[in-house]
């Protein structure tokens, strides 16, 4: 079990960093762009811009605490699923017990995971929008390439050759749990040698 703190904790690891172009509309609280890691999204993927997700959402006409809640959501849904994926899944994992103080020690292991994940969920949204404007149709132009980011590349004998987010996305979630699961050689019988 992890506590609502170590959620929230998480939520504010990662930011989304400053807007790219000069006269962005929407100001953005200094909580929203800059993460407690000093981690920006568009380091995991050069297209989760503040930019490019206000481009993609359908409604054009948010107000600045819409659109921080939007980019709030974004944070939290990835980081309930990583909890999920990283510590609820795994075998070893007792629900029953606490696990913030494991986590807080470890919580940069969680920022990969956080990161590729919020990626993940933008490529998405602008692979799916509906909004019609020139991001739009450049998207649309390049779903294959965009599907490419997301699942990576392989050849014609089903063989991966270039990662994708996926991919990354499961090494961080693999790596986490690697470090706060670690594999324990159990003896069950006592003529094992």
């Amino acid at each position: 079990m992890y506590s609502e703190e170590i959620i929230q904790s998480l939520t504010e690891r990662i930011g989304f960093g400053l807007p790219v172009e000069d006269g962005f509309a929407l100001n953005i609280s200094d909580a929203i762009q800059n993460g407690t890691s000093g981690r920006f999204f568009k380091s995991f993927h050069s297209l989760v811009t503040v930019e490019n997700i206000i481009a993609g959402i359908e409604n054009n006409q948010l107000t600045e605490q819409e659109f921080e809640d939007i980019l709030i959501g974004y944070r939290k849904a990835a980081v309930l699923e990583i909890l999920n994926l990283i510590m609820d899944q795994h075998p070893d994992y007792i629900a029953k017990d606490s696990y913030d103080a494991l986590i807080t020690e470890n919580i940069v292991l969680f920022d990969n995971a956080i990161g590729y994940k919020v990626g993940m969920m933008i490529i998405e949204m602008l692979m799916t929008t509906k909004r019609s404007n020139i991001v739009e149709r450049n998207a649309k132009l390049s779903v294959s390439n965009l599907k490419l980011e997301l699942e990576g590349y392989r050849n014609d004998s089903g063989i991966l050759v270039a990662q994708g987010l996926v991919q990354k996305f499961l090494i961080a979630i693999k790596l986490a749990q690697n470090k706060l699961f670690p594999f324990k050689i159990i003896v069950k019988d006592g003529n094992a040698w």
